[in-house]
């Protein structure tokens, strides 16, 4: 696939118009059948620049379409997906403002990316495990600093308490703002209140307004 994109920059650049074309539609079709490989093409073309602007365009398209199936291939079908961006295109891809995807899929990317990035690590003598420490902080940062992005109350409590308190790439502190902007959450059904999900099931139930006091409903 990175081979293909270098081909349509090539093409590009020794001005061979139809073969550019027909490398955008080769890799146009192979999206289609295997959405994953979007983000290969998008790492790719957008590491090569301006040649092949209109392959990155169509790539990223692709992924706010389809960001689950884009960034979070089935695992029989992994290929490309998350894991084949560099970490400067993270933000821009993940948290792009345009994509369809889900609060809780982007955190799924930066678990993904961080398990990604682990693999580079090796064992062995003390001089490999102290490069595997500085990579394993570089990212560490890289996630934590992305992670602060992430409007955590956004994610269906399960998930918090399953997936994501788990993962360690999120703070105490940011996690506890989650649970509590949860608990407050409260769907209004004329006079009634139902608190879902606050955490505590004592909390949890419908409130009935008894009134009001200076204007304001008494629940």
């Amino acid at each position: 696939v990175r081979s293909l994109v270098r081909v349509s920059a090539a093409a590009h650049y020794l001005d061979i118009p139809h073969l550019e074309t027909d490398v955008f539609q080769k890799l146009t079709d192979m999206i289609a059948q295997l959405p994953s490989l979007a983000c290969v093409v998008c790492d790719e073309s957008i590491n090569i620049g301006n040649p092949v602007e209109a392959l990155s365009k169509m790539a990223e398209k692709k992924i706010r379409a389809q960001p689950r199936k884009s960034l979070l291939p089935a695992k029989e079908n992994f290929f490309g997906g998350v894991r084949s961006l560099d970490e400067s295109l993270l933000e821009k891809i993940v948290f792009d403002k345009q994509s369809r995807i889900s609060e809780f899929e982007k955190f799924q990317c930066l678990q993904h990316w961080v398990k990604r990035g682990s693999k580079k690590s090796v064992q062995g003598t003390e001089g490999i495990s102290k490069v595997e420490s500085e990579l394993s902080e570089e990212i560490s940062t890289t996630i934590t600093n992305l992670a602060k992005q992430l409007d955590l109350s956004r994610i269906p409590v399960s998930e918090l308490t399953s997936v994501v308190e788990q993962s360690h790439l999120v703070t105490r502190d940011d996690l506890y703002q989650a649970y509590r902007s949860r608990a407050l959450c409260a769907g209004r059904i004329d006079n009634k209140i139902v608190v879902e999900g606050a955490g505590t099931p004592e909390v949890n139930g419908t409130y009935i307004q008894e009134g009001e006091h200076h204007g304001t409903p008494m629940y």
